[in-house]
């Protein structure tokens, strides 16, 4: 029985050795081909697996091909890339022929492309191509992504039209349309554009992302109209499909609806239209920020603020809460003359974004409103510094007017010299100089030759006045009266100019002295539809009309906020 008992033990246990040895003499080739065989069942994380077993066996090119396919589709591009690259540099070792290598190739490029090296991805398509790749409709079709990405519009529609002669399928060929369509946009071939476009359409008439970019490209053209259209097809494209995206993409849409009627100041629909985009998509921070565009058009400046409040609360990164900061505190607070509020969203964004003049810039200027002239010096300069060494003239032009503020009338005429250095051909700087050589230094000659090359360089027929304001300074008040209505009424059938030149009457009268007809011109420019009552209140032209109870009575007609600090 003991002798038995331990033949059957002994037969059990040779059984399980011998059953497990098919396992341990499988080949390479073997394990190559199970694991073929899952990467064709998107059995991708098994075919990984079997792809090192046989690796382990034998370092072989075939094991790593299948491995690195089977990484590309679970989107891990920097092992396959890795991998392909070693089956690329061992293929002669198991491969007879170059049968193969136009594959690796084109794969790997695909690889690099996905991770941002476009270069790099170029250079594999083009050995991919050599090796004459059975896919090469394909081949071109992502070099031409990778040109596109690289800004690189007329490599990448050429590639985009290789690529039409080789394929075939309807609704590839409707995006390599769309996609060249695109290339000529970039290019500014609008016409082109529009007709590339119009075939992809052709080609399936259910690719809302063709409408979409025709209507932009039509937009961008002039043809609102024709956009407004192209916008409104693919949303109903969309509505009767179950697109990926969905939602984000009618957000988009909407945005870009809302956005034309914006630009014709039809403002109710596009606050209809951008309230479906973020119907469409809660958390789009563009969204918002049209809306709050919108809103600050109809000054309605509390709605706008809580919305660039809503954008910045969707945000993580802290450079665009930063410019989100940034825009609210002069789109809005300035507007609002909320100056407080303006230097609140100012610190908030320099907190977290010390590194940017622009932001230093308008802190400066927004203690220059209040008065607090060491406080905008330091700013400025912080700005110069960070500008490096090409500052812009503006800022020399900020510090001078601080400097003048102050009394340091040489020190801004200092400031007014490197603003010319910077821009030696800035009508306001020569005017600015011979102002204060007139005024302030009482050096005549001086004065004399900086206003008139201001007035040489702001000629009358332009929209400037800087040519006017010289000559009422020079002392020709009655000829620069004359010249300013006159610019009054040439501008008259212009939404934008005529009130503009309603404000620099009101300007040019003060300063002749005649506040009676300052004051009714003021009134006339706020009438006229004039709103920029940040420029408005800190006019130093109109100083002399402040004290005037007339003055706080037609500000108060026109609804002009009093500014809060």
């Amino acid at each position: 029985m003991r002798y038995t008992k331990l033949l059957k033990v002994i037969f059990i246990t040779l059984n399980a050795l011998f059953s497990t040895l098919p396992c341990f003499a499988q080949s390479f080739d073997d394990l190559n081909e199970q694991a073929d065989k899952e990467y064709a069942a998107n059995n991708y994380q098994k075919a990984i697996e079997l792809a090192t077993s046989g690796i382990n066996l034998k370092v072989n090119p075939r094991s790593y091909f299948i491995r690195a396919d089977s990484r590309f589709s679970l989107k891990d591009y920097e092992a396959a890339q890795e991998d392909y690259t070693k089956a690329i540099s061992d293929y002669s070792s198991y491969y007879s022929t170059d049968k193969y290598k136009g594959r690796l190739y084109y794969w790997r490029a695909r690889c690099k492309q996905n991770l941002g090296k476009y270069t790099e991805a170029i250079t594999d398509f083009n050995t991919s191509l050599s090796y004459n790749f059975e896919d090469a409709g394909f081949a071109y079709w992502n070099r031409g992504n990778s040109y596109y990405s690289l800004l690189k519009y007329k490599e990448s529609d050429e590639d985009y039209a290789k690529a039409i002669d080789r394929i075939t399928d309807t609704k590839d060929l409707a995006k390599l349309y769309k996609y060249r369509g695109d290339c000529n946009g970039k290019l500014e071939d609008y016409t082109a554009a529009d007709k590339l476009y119009t075939r992809a359409i052709g080609y399936n008439t259910d690719y809302y992302q063709a409408y979409w970019s025709r209507g932009y490209n039509r937009v961008t053209n002039g043809k609102e109209d024709d956009g407004l259209s192209d916008y409104l097809k693919a949303v109903s494209v969309i509505d009767a499909t179950d697109a990926k995206d969905k939602n984000e993409d009618l957000a988009a849409i909407y945005r870009n609806i809302a956005l034309i009627h914006y630009d014709r100041e039809k403002n109710e629909a596009a606050l209809a239209a951008i309230n479906k985009s973020l119907l469409a998509n809660p958390n789009y921070v563009k969204g918002f920020q049209t809306r709050a565009d919108i809103y600050l058009q109809m000054k309605n400046y509390a709605k706008s603020k809580s919305d660039y409040t809503n954008a910045i609360s969707l945000v993580n990164d802290d450079k665009i809460i930063s410019n989100l900061y940034f825009d609210r505190s002069y789109k809005i607070a300035w507007k609002a003359l909320d100056y407080k509020g303006a230097l609140d969203d100012l610190n908030k964004s320099i907190a977290l974004d010390n590194k940017d003049p622009m932001k230093y810039w308008h802190r400066a200027i927004t203690y220059g409103y209040k008065k607090d002239y060491p406080k905008a010096m330091a700013d400025c300069n912080k700005a110069i510094e960070l500008y490096g060494e090409k500052p812009l003239a503006g800022l020399y032009i900020l510090r001078a007017s601080f400097k003048e503020r102050l009394g340091d009338i040489k020190g801004a005429v200092s400031d007014y010299q490197l603003a010319l250095k910077a821009d030696n051909n800035n009508a306001s700087v020569y005017y600015e100089l011979g102002r204060l050589f007139k005024t302030k230094m009482k050096n005549n000659d001086l004065a004399e030759t900086n206003l008139l090359k201001a007035m040489d360089i702001s000629k009358p027929e332009g929209t400037s006045a800087t040519h006017i304001y010289a000559k009422m300074i020079r002392g020709e008040s009655a000829e620069a009266i004359a010249m300013i209505l006159q610019k009054v009424e040439k501008y008259k059938d212009d939404d934008y100019q005529y009130p503009w030149q309603l404000h620099n009457a009101a300007c040019i009268y003060a300063l002749s002295g005649n506040k009676l007809k300052a004051l009714e011109f003021l009134d006339k420019s706020l009438a006229a539809g004039f709103d920029d009552y940040d420029h408005l209140v800190n006019d130093k032209d109109l100083v002399s009309l402040t004290t005037l109870p007339q003055y706080n009575t037609i500000l108060a007609k026109h609804k002009v906020p009093k500014p809060v600090w």
